[in-house]
């Protein structure tokens, strides 16, 4: 053999090696779709799915990377079953492992799909079930690259499709696609404290600062949240360092009390509402760590508490016995996490009493195996706060944000304070700087001049420096105009479980609160048994504050009454809710229940929506228990008799409560619209731009005329999501968040035009649930914790404002084609509600009789402005024709 020969040999060596490493490293075959055998336009192992709903053809194209990629049009979109999508699927190469993780990598681009969203999911074809992959990634006109890492949830090596899809008409290309074996993805809070060299890792250890950096938990049951305001207060005339503690005092009266109204009904007293500080700090699993504080409490007979709350694991927890003078206690514990935060104070269950008072001060948490002489984290400490519920400042007033200085030093110190006041774009308006002097062991109180006066969203961003060191703090703010009238067109599915949220609830519009409590379970728990005692609780309590409550009776049955008598009773969710899911044995039974219900209430509550998303959920008549649509239509008939009778003047909603082509056709030829006043609707747009939902609107607009039965429409579940401050990474929700509060802002904003200009007259967002400290919750929407703004609730006070009811719709508006322009007659005044499509712009000159107003409810006071993808409000004071386009 010459060297040749041994070359060449070589060479094919390391070319097999090098193309079995790749099928191994990629687990998909022509990935890339370089390869058409049969040239019909489709790759080779990728075949296009979707029914006679859809037409689409396909062609390969230009690539990303290499000579092809895959392309599918989609000319023609009707919804006609679940398989109506376009898909791009591959069968059966995929093969998981559950318990590994998994990376998926792909180029994509779209042109026409108005929602800009495609969906790419990993799927057990033999049960339908996912496989661990279900994602939405958002397509813009260029190629962009997107990769997913995730974890198999089981094992399967056939049976399965990769697929990719969109669900309207559109063109997609896409191309790269790679499947690969991924290192794990460790979750961690991102809403953690700077590392220090300091023994003590507690800021505001001894609340010469206030309550800066403190907040309050506690244990709650359910998924309503946990508290989400500090309970407890300053107390400058009793202290074991310096100046202040912290008091805790609790009896029958003052407890905070936790409602809320899914699947139990929860009301219940919080008697451990424990002092927890703000942010997670990093620390090293295994080793020791000790907390300490000096406690003391108003009689001998109470228990104390010191805990550690873990991040993605259990709490560890302490009772000490707590006496009259001020001691020290400690807890010496290894965490089982690298992140924890902790939490101490006062525990009336653990005391066995009614009432009793704690003062805490001196907290530290050390690496170290036993407390050491107490110090405070830094020689300066920092605080800011506001004298305004949720920082949320009314529109003409100046803002009054207070910074703290404490000294712990035994010498006088200069600080230098900096601050910046960034804007709804994050953009810098106002900025200054300060120098003081802080004598020794004192505090200092500075005001801070934000510098703006305009409604909008705003963050205070402060840099104390002190002899070379930074210290860094940040606090969310708003200016609104507060909502007055007493009617609105915006709430919330459940309302949140404390009453500060709900009161700035009512300050920005939301006025709605639609309510789970008054299920037939819970109302008539035995046949001819009714008790309205739990319920009233719920329901009165957002009645007092000056709101509105939209009862739903979710349920077609009780435990006793159903048809499926066979089906166990759990007590685990949602197992415990499977009976309740069935028809009832007797429609007279549930319209027994439906009578006596709204009798019970008709001097109070006067809208009632009838079942919670029957037929394509779980929740009521399942299909996948062989129900359909007119079983639902026959309920529902029952239904509105029965409110009828028990309330002549009540409004009835109802309906599939799905998205605005979700069994809607078929409701309305099966004459569904008779038995309701208004219809209700579902949409969880995800990252999926608004305008995808004016098509499928328009068509059930269309439907509802064509059937002589145009009623309006409740939209009563869904919305957009974002926190900029996301507590978690990787974020993992059923609520896809977009990227940005700013983009959530104005696509709901988008959003909320399209459909009320279709005649929707109600729009209640999912849901009053505020998550808890350091772990704020999507679903909340509006609120950091403590009612914080986020820029979502600066916008839709600026909605609530412009658009009051009574409200008629004027639908989609003639204007250029790169302009989206819906409009309707408010309160007898025009609005128009108008932006440009993705990447144009148009500009307007405004007539005498138009103001123009922007996102946040400011007014723009130029006759010339540039119309962009930010919406803008047109309001005129009469009902006009000519629009300013």
């Amino acid at each position: 053999m010459n060297i040749a020969k041994v070359f060449l040999c070589l060479l094919a060596t390391i070319i097999f090696a090098l193309n079995t490493n790749t099928q191994e490293v990629s687990m998909l075959k022509n990935g890339d779709f370089e390869i058409d055998s049969n040239g019909d336009g489709m790759a080779d192992y990728w075949q296009y799915a979707g029914d006679s709903g859809v037409v689409a053809t396909w062609s390969r194209d230009k690539g990303f990377s290499g000579e092809y990629s895959q392309k599918l049009i989609c000319t023609n979109y009707t919804h006609l079953s679940p398989a109506s999508h376009v898909m791009l699927c591959q069968l059966n190469t995929v093969q998981l492992e559950k318990g590994k993780w998994y990376k998926i990598s792909f180029s994509a681009k779209q042109e026409g799909i108005k929602g800009r969203a495609v969906q790419v999911a990993i799927s057990d074809t033999k049960s339908w079930s996912n496989c661990g992959l279900q994602e939405s990634f958002r397509l813009s006109r260029d190629w962009k690259q997107f990769s997913f890492v995730f974890q198999a949830t089981q094992t399967v090596t056939e049976n399965t499709r990769l697929q990719f899809w969109y669900n309207t008409t559109g063109t997609f290309w896409l191309d790269d696609v790679k499947l690969e074996i991924s290192e794990p993805i460790k979750r961690a809070y991102t809403e953690v404290l700077p590392i220090t060299d300091s023994i003590n890792l507690l800021p505001n250890s001894s609340f010469e600062c206030g309550t800066s950096g403190w907040g309050s938990i506690t244990d709650t049951p359910g998924w309503g949240g946990n508290l989400n305001q500090l309970f407890g207060e300053i107390d400058h005339s009793d202290a074991k360092f310096h100046k202040s503690s912290f008091k805790i005092y609790l009896d029958q009266d003052n407890l905070p009390i936790y409602y809320f109204d899914y699947f139990q009904l929860y009301r219940l007293p919080i008697k451990a509402p424990l002092l927890a500080n703000k942010g997670w700090i990093e620390v090293k699993a295994g080793e020791s760590y000790t907390l300490s504080a000096y406690m003391k409490a108003d009689k001998e007979s109470l228990i104390g508490v010191l805990s550690v709350r873990q991040a993605f694991r259990g709490n560890l927890r302490k009772e000490l016995q707590l006496t009259t003078e001020w001691e020290r206690y400690s807890f010496t514990f290894q965490p089982q996490s690298d992140q924890i935060f902790v939490a101490l104070g006062l525990d009336l269950e653990a005391s066995k009493q009614a009432k009793g008072t704690v003062w805490i001060d001196g907290v530290q948490l050390e690496k170290n195996s036993q407390s050491t002489q107490y110090q405070t984290r830094n020689p300066i400490e920092v605080g800011l706060k506001t004298d305004r519920l949720g920082n949320l400042f009314p529109y003409g007033d100046k803002p009054m944000i207070t910074a703290t200085i404490f000294n712990a030093d035994k010498s006088k110190n200069s600080i230098n304070l900096k601050w910046q006041i960034t804007d709804f774009d994050d953009a810098v308006v106002h900025e200054s700087e300060v120098k003081i002097d802080v004598l020794q062991e004192s505090s200092v109180e500075i005001p801070i001049d934000t510098g703006v006066k305009k409604k909008g969203f705003y963050r205070l961003h402060l840099k104390v420096n002190d002899k070379g060191s930074e210290i860094d703090r940040s606090l969310r703010f708003g200016i609104i105009e507060p909502y007055t009238k007493s009617d609105s067109l915006f709430g919330m599915n459940h309302a949140y479980p404390w009453g500060h949220l709900l009161d700035l609830s009512k300050k920005f519009g939301l006025l709605w609160f639609r309510d789970w409590s008054l299920k037939w379970q819970d109302v008539e728990p035995e046949k001819g048994k009714f008790d309205f005692k739990e319920t009233d609780f719920q329901i009165n309590r957002v009645l007092k504050k000056g709101l509105n409550v939209l009862p739903l009776l979710p349920f077609p049955s009780s435990n006793w009454s159903s048809s499926a008598m066979d089906i166990a009773i759990s007590d685990r969710y949602p197992a415990n809710r499977e009976r309740m899911a069935y028809m009832p044995r007797d429609l007279e039974e549930f319209a027994n229940y439906v009578r006596t219900t709204v009798g019970y209430y008709k001097d109070r509550l006067h809208v009632w929506e009838i079942l919670n998303e029957p037929i394509y959920t779980d929740y009521a008549l399942p299909r996948a228990k062989d129900y359909k649509v007119d079983n639902y239509v026959r309920l529902l008939k029952t239904a509105y008799q029965a409110v009828k009778s028990a309330d002549p003047s009540a409004l009835v909603i109802g309906g599939i409560a799905g998205g605005a082509d979700t069994y809607t056709l078929e409701f309305i030829e099966l004459g569904g619209l008779q038995w309701v006043d208004a219809l209700n609707i579902h949409i969880y747009p995800g990252v999926t731009a608004p305008e995808e939902y004016e098509r499928p609107f328009n068509q059930l607009r269309e439907k509802m005329r064509e059937s002589k039965a145009d009623k309006p429409i409740w939209f009563t579940e869904g919305a957009y999501y974002a926190d900029d401050d996301t507590p978690i990474r990787p974020y993992s929700s059923w609520l896809k968040p977009l990227d940005s509060e700013l983009e959530a802002s104005e696509w709901q904003v988008k959003f909320n035009a399209i459909i009320l200009a279709y005649g929707v007259e109600k729009i209640i967002y999912h849901s009053g649930t505020p998550g808890s400290l350091n772990n704020e919750s999507l679903d909340g929407i509006f609120f950091e914790w403590a009612g914080a703004p986020r820029k979502m609730l600066i916008t839709q006070s600026a909605m609530s404002n412009i658009i009051k009811p009574p409200i008629s719709p004027l639908g989609r508006l003639d204007s250029p084609d790169n302009v989206n322009a819906y409009g309707l007659i408010s309160d007898d005044h025009t609005v128009v509600i108008a932006w440009t499509e993705e990447g144009t712009s148009l500009d307007i000159s405004l007539s005498g009789q138009w103001q123009a107003i922007d996102i946040q409810g400011n007014e723009i006071k130029t006759e010339r402005l540039t119309l962009t993808e930010r919406p803008i409000y047109f309001v005129s004071k009469e009902i006009v024709k000519k629009f300013p386009f």
